[in-house]
């Protein structure tokens, strides 16, 4: 049974994260034929711009990138658990789940000295950011801007390994 097998199903995959076209705000659906149908007539011409367009198709033949883009998040995920001096959460996304104690005075004082994060505050996890993986340099640096942050701010945090644990209960779950 393939895919033509079943008229309920939607497959939805951005370009966002290994693609490394997050920019241009472009992604694709494969849906049975009907549903396409619906969606043409509801579609607007500028939904994607030619550009947007041109370069998915670009980055799609181009497998070396994708497989370098994936290679360098695992790299950065890896870093991160091993070197951030206080709890991160597993990941197999082009981001880290850190607890920080405090997610919005961490943030600020993280973007004041350069080095952006997401302040989890929005997603029920106040004592969390995420932290997206980048090169080798930039995952350095947003590591030791946080270490120091967490150093100089003093925040406790609460996680342990035992958050790893897929039955513990999550929060906003």
């Amino acid at each position: 049974d393939g895919f033509d097998a079943r008229d309920d199903i939607a497959v939805l995959r951005t370009f966002s994260k290994a693609y490394g076209l997050a920019g241009i705000r472009l992604g694709y659906a494969v849906v049975p034929g009907e549903w396409g149908d619906v969606y043409a007539r509801v579609n607007t011409p500028f939904a994607a711009s030619e550009l947007a367009c041109r370069a998915g198709l670009a980055a799609v033949d181009d497998e070396e990138h994708v497989e370098r883009t994936v290679e360098t998040a695992r790299e950065s995920r890896v870093y991160m658990r091993n070197t951030i001096e206080t709890h991160v959460w597993e990941s197999e996304g082009n981001f880290a789940l850190v607890d920080v104690g405090d997610a919005s005075a961490v943030a600020a004082e993280m973007q004041e000295r350069g080095v952006i994060v997401r302040d989890c505050s929005s997603f029920g996890l106040p004592g969390c950011i995420r932290i997206t993986c980048g090169t080798e340099e930039e995952t350095e640096r947003a590591v030791a801007t946080l270490n120091d942050v967490l150093a100089d701010l003093g925040l406790e945090t609460d996680a342990t390994d035992e958050a790893d644990d897929p039955d513990a209960e999550v929060a906003g779950q």
